[in-house]
């Protein structure tokens, strides 16, 4: 089930106006929550409600983009998460304009900074997580999808930084050192590949294997050190 719900204060008052509950609280009281459901925005939430989504195992959207369009204000559910699973979302086209998820991830990570004016939140591993797995457990497909692990689909965006306006190539991490998974927050810019089948029969149409091989591995030597032991 998904619905939209505390996205305005005009929507919050309404909902005491008439029920003399917050919306969350209205919804639980009618069984709406639950592990299958998702929740968009959840931007006006007390801590009652909070606890609400967490105890039921609700799921949350986060769409940012169309947050800060709108100025319906900073989703708080983001930084009290109490264990809530959110993933990222776009919202509709009228209430956005770009439905572009590497977009929403850079403003997702800003909206955090700014809106607690503090720029060591908006943490670019966390706001990945939220991208991938975050989003798939949200949707239920965290067992098929979200990750690369043994047994999941081997669904991969490469991104090419040499398309980005200004990558920041060192973009620093928490230990100081150039975090890759930041740089692609902080410009997300023209990166994402265009949905096709570049490998049919196990036969990569555009990449020159060795070289591609090659370039991984020294990708890969980057990261181990960046993400943490609590990170998938």
């Amino acid at each position: 089930m998904h619905t939209h719900s505390s996205e305005t204060i005009w929507e919050v008052e309404e909902s005491l106006r008439q029920f003399g509950r917050c919306p969350i609280e209205e919804l639980y009281n009618r069984g709406i929550p639950g592990p299958c459901t998702v929740v968009a925005h959840c931007v006006w939430l007390d801590d009652r409600e909070i606890e609400l989504l967490a105890r039921s195992g609700t799921s949350v959207a986060h769409c940012p983009c169309s947050n800060m369009k709108l100025s319906s204000g900073p989703a708080r559910v983001i930084t009290r998460r109490k264990g809530i699973t959110v993933g990222l979302g776009s919202d509709c086209e009228k209430e956005n304009n770009n439905l572009d998820l590497l977009e929403e991830m850079k403003f997702a990570s800003l909206l955090q900074m700014v809106s607690t004016l503090d720029p060591t939140t908006g943490d670019p591993w966390d706001i990945l997580t939220m991208a991938t797995l975050e989003g798939a457990r949200a949707l239920g497909l965290d067992v098929v999808t979200g990750s690369l692990e043994v047994g999941k689909q081997a669904d991969i965006v490469t991104c090419c930084e040499d398309l980005a306006p200004a990558f920041p190539r060192d973009q620093p991490g928490k230990d100081g050192q150039p975090d890759p998974i930041g740089g692609l927050i902080a410009a997300p810019g023209d990166l994402a590949a265009q949905h096709r089948v570049l490998v049919p029969q196990r036969q990569h149409l555009r990449v020159f294997r060795p070289a591609a091989a090659q370039h991984g591995s020294r990708l890969l030597d980057q990261i181990p050190d960046q993400r943490g032991d609590d990170r998938q």
